[in-house]
């Protein structure tokens, strides 16, 4: 016999089915260098997968290239040094200017996508861990007492 009416709230429970919604890691754009593209993956990695959303993308994957940028400038300079020769003269290197730009713009971004540590703290936490620093034993400090 069918049930005539409206259905109860337990009944209703019953036939709801729950699914386990897995979220999936954000793949890398198209348009990024395999160098970034490994740089995405590395980040993503480490981070739950819901972290970001399709809006952080285009950050992300500016952060992603200027990681690539900043590790090819610096293998750059290891075999170049960051003084070259050129016209006769030593000049600073091209590599070295990519190198720190490339660096400042790593940290502001990483900062902006909550990948630094500092970005991560709250001030809460940032103020217990500052007082704590005060107290704390420096590890070069000798013991006087003994």
């Amino acid at each position: 016999m069918t049930h005539r009416g409206r259905r109860s709230t337990v009944e209703e429970a019953e036939t709801v089915s729950l699914a386990l919604v897995v979220p999936e890691r954000m793949r890398p754009p198209k348009a990024l260098s395999a160098p970034a593209r490994k740089v995405w993956r590395d980040v993503l990695a480490g981070l739950p997968a819901d972290f970001y959303s399709a809006i952080d993308a285009a950050l992300l994957g500016t952060y992603c290239e200027t990681v690539a940028l900043n590790a090819e400038a610096a293998r750059r300079l290891a075999a170049e040094g960051a003084l070259i020769e050129a016209d006769g003269r030593r000049v600073v290197s091209p590599a070295f200017r990519v190198f720190t730009t490339s660096s400042a713009s790593m940290m502001s971004l990483a900062t902006k996508l909550h990948l630094a540590h500092s970005s991560r703290l709250t001030r809460d936490a940032a103020s217990t861990k500052a007082s704590a620093s005060v107290t704390a034993r420096r590890p070069w400090a000798r013991d006087t007492k003994g």
